[in-house]
């Protein structure tokens, strides 16, 4: 189900905003004219799978150019358990995948 509400967002991470979803939209249609309607947010995987991080399957609801577009995306995000990013320095490792993956 799609929705406008930024909460929604904010279980990825409270860094995860609209323009975060406009950002993914630009990047991956390799256009500037976006606009973001309505996005879905639902687990990649089961709980649990994914120690270092956690996945999301993302639908951005929009329009590129004008045109209507359904797009889809992972996002990984950080446990929000503090300290099990500490124990398994999940933070580490994930700016390294970041990294790998920029660049």
């Amino acid at each position: 189900m799609t929705s406008k509400d930024p909460a929604v967002l904010a279980t990825v991470s409270p860094k995860f905003t609209v323009d975060t979803l406009k950002e993914i939209l630009v990047r991956g249609t390799e256009q500037n004219d976006v606009v973001v309607d309505s996005w879905s947010v639902e687990p990649a995987c089961a709980k649990g799978d994914n120690y270092l991080s956690v996945v999301h399957r993302v639908t951005i609801k929009g329009k590129v150019n004008g045109k209507d577009i359904t797009y889809r995306a992972i996002v990984k995000a950080l446990p929000t358990n503090k300290i099990r990013n500490v124990i398994f320095r999940s933070k580490d490792f994930f700016n390294n995948e970041t990294a790998f993956y920029s660049k």
